[in-house]
């Protein structure tokens, strides 16, 4: 199973392309799939950006951890930017305007997370031991808690910028296509 998890990780930022080609493709979005589309996708980067706010770098090519972030959005949940990718996902499904595109989604993102997830955790739980573990007591993989876990580092505008840049860009792109598909 590491083998395939470890090639699920590499490929975590590819995968996505050939579903948002397909559903592209077979797509019919209408003005309003794209408002409240994009609306929801803007909610999913906007996540992705407080998140990225908080770690100096995450766009890795193997399971990493410099540091252990526990605090900021992560200190609701554990992992707060596939919770933004979740939203993006909803957001391009919805803006494509067809019914397959969510059950495709779904199990896209739910058989990819489900590998890389516990991945993650169990190098983290090798890494940091008691202490992540501890972390992972009180806070919750994906469900936000209400009350957060602690705070004690301010968010890095500049740290978010840099690490979404290509994924606000893509996203841009992906509205752009879907708008130009309502011209026609």
């Amino acid at each position: 199973m590491s083998k395939l998890s470890n090639y699920i990780f590499n490929l975590r930022g590819i995968i996505p392309i050939p579903f948002f080609l397909v559903v592209y493709i077979f797509s019919s979005p209408t003005l309003h799939s794209l408002i409240i589309g994009s609306f929801i996708l803007s909610v999913g980067e906007l996540i992705r950006l407080w998140a990225a706010g908080y770690i100096k770098k995450y766009r890795t090519s193997s399971v990493d951890a410099p540091e252990l972030i526990t605090y900021g959005p992560y200190a609701y949940v554990r992992n707060p930017l596939y919770i933004g990718n979740f939203f993006i996902g909803l957001g391009i499904s919805v803006i494509s305007n067809v019914l397959w595109g969510y059950v495709l989604f779904f199990t896209l993102y739910f058989f990819g997370y489900s590998i890389i997830i516990p991945l993650e955790e169990k190098f983290l739980e090798k890494k940091w031991k008691d202490t992540y573990m501890h972390y992972k007591k009180h806070v919750r993989r994906i469900i936000p808690k209400i009350r957060p876990y602690k705070r004690i580092k301010e968010f890095d505008f500049y740290s978010a910028i840099k690490n979404e840049k290509s994924t606000f860009l893509v996203e841009m792109v992906i509205i752009i296509l879907f708008a130009l598909r309502l011209v026609k």
